[in-house]
């Protein structure tokens, strides 16, 4: 079973095998795994059959808030470069306004401890 889904596993400890294995049964495209270490990353890359580890500092550094950004930018550019037609494979103005629209609903379904429409 083959869909256009793709995920990355995070930790490299005893289970990592198990989770890739799921995803791979359910017919996700594994593209790699993060490990506390690069050469922890590596080697359970290697050791797993996936592309790449994913690990990009080193240990003690918290990966996903400064991976999040690069993620972002690294998904723009490569849009732009694409020709830039298409959905986009990043947030818009449009979802963020959705999201404001969605955050603005939750405050005032507080206030009104009321189900609300998000607008």
């Amino acid at each position: 079973m083959e869909n256009n889904h793709t995920a990355a596993v995070v930790g490299t400890g005893f289970i990592d095998p198990v989770h890739v294995e799921g995803l791979r049964r359910a017919g996700v495209q594994v593209a790699g795994i993060a490990g506390s270490t690069p050469q922890r990353s590596i080697a359970a890359a290697r050791q797993l059959g996936l592309p790449r580890g994913l690990a990009e500092f080193p240990g003690g550094h918290n990966e996903g808030f400064p991976d999040t950004f690069k993620q972002l930018f690294r998904a723009f550019y490569g849009y732009l470069a694409g020709g830039g037609t298409g959905r986009p494979p990043f947030p818009t103005f449009a979802d963020g306004h959705r999201e404001i629209l969605l955050c603005e609903a939750i405050l005032r379904s507080h206030r009104r401890r009321a189900w609300v429409d998000v607008g």
